[in-house]
């Protein structure tokens, strides 16, 4: 399973733009995830992967988001079918990160840090000894 949080922004934007809470890339970037107007964009663009403190912001932000709306004295009722929309992707969006995040750092803990390129381990154990031959 390969987790891309590139796709991840993409989807969350996506959603929040359908639902009303962003109006452009530009808004999201900055708003959302901290960032230069032109970040979502570049990523984008490079293919590149967004780095996990845009992906912590990102979060926080959501749930700043979800916060707000949930004060919101007409949120649940019928008449506020938008605000109602918007609440509920909000909090989709905010799950859908923080499960991404989660298996993302549960993913890094078991994976090892393979520096050795090739190497056993443990190199010393195979090591020659340095004492003469008899």
């Amino acid at each position: 399973m390969i987790i891309d949080d590139l796709h991840t922004l993409q989807r969350v934007y996506q959603a929040l733009q359908l639902n009303g809470v962003v109006r452009s890339k530009s808004e999201f970037s900055r708003r959302f995830l901290g960032c230069h107007a032109s970040y979502l964009r570049s990523m984008w663009s490079r293919q590149r992967r967004p780095s996990p403190n845009v992906m912590a912001h990102l979060e926080w932000v959501l749930q700043r988001e979800v916060s707000s709306y949930s004060s919101n004295p007409h949120l649940g009722y019928g008449y506020a079918v938008s605000l109602n929309a918007a609440y509920e992707c909000l909090v989709q969006q905010l799950s859908d990160v923080r499960g991404q995040r989660l298996t993302l750092a549960a993913l890094s803990s078991i994976v090892p840090d393979n520096d050795n390129k090739g190497s056993p381990p443990n190199s010393s154990a195979f090591a020659t000894s340095s004492r003469p031959a008899r």
